[in-house]
C-alpha cells in the first residue's frame, strides 16, 4: 500500500477539488473518486455515506459489494432495545476516527441486525451541517491486510478535514432533505430520489471503468489549462505526473486535446 506523504496527500486533494469542477457532479461521484483514492492505501471492501437523525441511520450513497458488508441494505430505525445498547456506550458519539466491527460485544445487537460477521470499517465523523438533516459519517470497511487498522485510521485522520468539506459541498449542492419519512435529494420537490434506491441504482449505473475515470480526469485537467500540458501551470503538473508520463497516457487513452502556445509543436512532435 502507498505510504501518506505530504506530496501524496496533496496530490489527492488536487484530484478532489478537480472532480468538484465538473459540470454534473453528484454525491455519487465523489464518493466513487474518495474510494479510488483512499483505495491506495486501504484495502477498501466499500464505502458508505449516511446520516444519524431522528433515531434512524439514512444511508446516502455506497461504493463497494454491499452484500458482502450487510445483511440488508437500507435504512436502520433504532428500536429501543439498540438504543439502550448505544446509550450504554457513550463512544459511540466520539467525534474521534475510530474502529468499528460488526464482532465488538458491545454493539451486538445492532451489528447482529444489520452487518455480516466479521465486518470492519473505519468510522469518520463529519458532524451536523446547517443545511443537512442529522449527523453525517463515513464508514471505510476494509479486508484484512498486512497493515494494522491503526494504520488506517492514521490515514482517515489525515483524509477527514478534506472528506468533510467535499462531503458538506456536495449534499449542499444535491439538496438532501428529509421528506415522508425518507432522505431525499434533488432541486425539484415534485420529483425526488429516495437515497437507497439512488444509491444502489447509481452504483451499477455511475461506477466508472478506472480507465474511463482517468480518461475524463486527463481532459478535465487538459480544459482547465487550455491544453497545455508541461510546465508549472500544466496539465501534468495539476495532476502530479510527469509531462513524458501524462503525453504516454494521452496517446494511450486517444485523447484529443486543444494545442496552444508551445504544446502546439510538442502534440505534432509526440502524438
Amino acid at each position: 500500500m502507498t505510504q501518506i506523504n505530504s506530496s501524496n496527500f496533496e496530490k489527492s486533494l488536487n484530484e478532489l477539488f478537480l472532480i468538484l469542477s465538473y459540470n454534473n457532479i453528484t454525491t455519487q461521484s465523489v464518493l466513487n473518486k474518495i474510494a479510488f483514492i483512499l483505495s491506495a492505501y486501504i484495502p477498501i471492501n466499500g464505502i458508505v455515506l449516511s446520516s444519524f437523525y431522528n433515531r434512524t441511520i439514512y444511508r446516502i450513497a455506497s461504493v463497494g459489494c454491499l452484500e458482502n458488508i450487510f445483511l440488508f441494505y437500507g435504512n436502520v430505525h433504532f428500536d429501543d432495545e439498540i438504543l439502550e445498547e448505544f446509550s450504554n456506550n457513550p463512544s459511540h458519539v466520539s467525534e474521534e476516527v475510530s474502529l468499528f466491527s460488526s464482532d465488538q460485544p458491545q454493539f451486538s445487537t445492532f451489528a447482529s441486525r444489520v452487518y455480516r460477521p466479521g465486518v470492519s470499517s473505519i468510522y469518520i465523523p463529519f458532524g451536523p451541517f446547517l443545511y443537512f438533516p442529522g449527523y453525517c459519517y463515513m464508514n471505510v470497511f476494509f479486508a484484512s491486510g498486512p497493515q494494522s487498522f491503526q494504520d488506517y485510521i492514521h490515514c482517515c485522520e489525515w483524509f477527514r478535514p478534506a472528506l468533510t468539506f467535499f462531503a458538506s459541498i456536495i449534499l449542499r449542492n444535491e439538496n438532501w432533505r428529509i421528506q415522508d419519512g425518507q432522505l431525499v435529494s434533488g432541486t425539484s420537490p415534485g420529483n425526488p430520489a429516495t437515497a437507497v434506491s439512488e444509491g444502489k441504482k447509481a452504483f451499477h449505473s455511475e461506477f466508472k471503468s478506472l480507465e474511463a475515470v482517468n480518461r475524463e480526469h486527463i481532459q478535465k485537467a487538459l480544459q482547465l489549462t487550455g491544453g497545455r500540458v508541461a510546465g508549472k501551470y500544466g496539465a501534468a503538473a495539476k495532476l502530479g505526473l510527469k509531462p513524458t508520463t501524462l503525453w504516454a497516457k494521452i496517446r494511450k487513452y486517444g485523447i484529443e486535446i486543444p494545442k496552444t502556445g508551445n504544446d502546439r509543436e510538442k502534440a505534432s512532435e509526440s502524438l
